[in-house]
């Protein structure tokens, strides 16, 4: 990779006149440029795999037949109807601009139903991120608040807690459906579980006096968030 970057960046400095086409660049520059591309390089990969597991073989045939029939028509309607010599009561220009119209209406039924599909798909993928969030709440509201009220001496098992890695998604995707401060406090409250696991002791404990500061006012509205959020329309 670094023979690599300095052989492209000494050949664009000879384009623009900067002395030869070859020299070393800075270990820095270099350890910068492999960070950026290893990361676009991962986040492209990750991001393919996404959408083809999201695609669906039966829409991609869809989508290479309705490509198909968009390039081939205009070549079968100038063919078949514009260039036959079928006797017609109208003219060419009355035909196209009449296929034009019903064409049009055809492809605005079916844009129309895909808008709608998306929209239907959009609203149930919320729906169970949001489901996902209330029921990692409820799972672990009851016992922090009793935790963090009790005698602040007392220590607590954290390891049964069980945050799953994708809330950071869940709360993403929602976000426009929910307002400023309840996102702040459902970002706060998984922020303070996964704080909770780097400050247990060798015995898995942490006191309740710990658990209390990680959580702070936020244990006072999480109950009226948990109702909002169920209740809530997404």
């Amino acid at each position: 990779m670094s023979e690599l970057l300095s052989v492209l960046v000494g050949m664009t400095a000879k384009q623009l006149g900067y002395g030869a086409g070859r020299f070393s660049l800075p270990s820095w520059l270099l350890n910068y440029w492999k960070v950026i591309i290893s990361d676009f390089v991962v986040w492209w990969t990750k991001g393919w795999r996404e959408i083809m597991k999201r695609l669906n073989f039966k829409y991609i045939l869809f989508g290479l037949a309705f490509i198909g029939i968009v390039i081939t028509f205009p070549l079968i309607m100038d063919r078949w109807i514009i260039g036959n010599t079928v006797y017609s009561n109208i003219d060419n220009s009355v035909w196209v601009s009449f296929f034009g119209s019903y064409i049009g209406a055809i492809l605005g039924g079916i844009f129309t139903f895909i808008g709608v599909k998306i929209t239907l798909y959009n609203s149930v993928e919320k729906e169970k991120q949001r489901d996902m969030l209330v029921l990692q709440l409820k799972l672990t509201y009851n016992d922090i608040y009793r935790f963090a009220n009790s005698n602040p001496e007392n220590k607590y098992p954290i390891q049964q807690f069980l945050v799953d890695k994708g809330w950071p998604d869940r709360l993403a995707t929602i976000h426009s459906n929910i307002n400023r401060k309840d996102f702040q406090n459902i970002y706060m409250w998984f922020a303070a579980l996964e704080f909770l696991k780097t400050h247990q002791d060798e015995n898995g404990l942490v006191k309740a006096s710990i658990i209390k500061a990680s959580f702070g006012d936020i244990l006072s509205d999480v109950s009226e968030l948990i109702e909002r959020l169920e209740k809530s329309s997404i």
